[in-house]
């Protein structure tokens, strides 16, 4: 790791580098060196284990869709950067600012988008009005509906 090269970083670069890699999908990816090189899926290259390597497509739970509209708007963590959830053709997608993912009901009240950094919650205040998106990134993020 070339340390000396990173040291100098500002806490703005450091923000930028987190923003960009909150873009890059999870993926669990395995790579055997000790294995014969095959096609993998996931990264598009020949490696170790590149065959068992699996894009798992997200699977749907029953979910009352009539209340996408409400999810749908502007949420600004407290640290200022957003988060946009659209509502197109009754679909629910998602993007920090780069590409757009589709929201995927997976449990009640928990969403993924496959390609997207972290799954997201909907948390609604006293009155019953969508307020929140919990963000699951590392640890449980407040991002403030707009």
């Amino acid at each position: 790791m070339p340390w000396v090269s990173y040291m100098n970083m500002t806490e703005d670069d450091l923000k930028a580098i987190l923003m960009a890699l909150k873009q890059l999908p999870p993926v669990n990816h395995k790579v055997m060196n000790e294995m014969p090189p095959t096609f993998c899926e996931i990264c598009q290259q020949s490696h170790g284990y590149g065959e068992y390597n699996k894009i798992i497509a997200l699977k749907p739970v029953s979910f009352n869709y009539s209340l996408y509209p409400e999810f749908a708007g502007t949420y600004v963590h407290r640290d200022g950067y957003s988060i946009e959830v659209t509502l197109e053709n009754k679909k629910l997608y998602i993007t920090e600012g780069g590409p757009k993912y589709e929201l995927i009901p997976v449990a009640e009240n928990r969403f993924e988008a496959l390609g997207f950094s972290t799954p997201v919650s909907f948390k609604r205040d006293a009155t019953g009005k969508v307020k929140w998106l919990i963000s699951y990134w590392i640890e449980e993020d407040l991002f403030e509906k707009k």
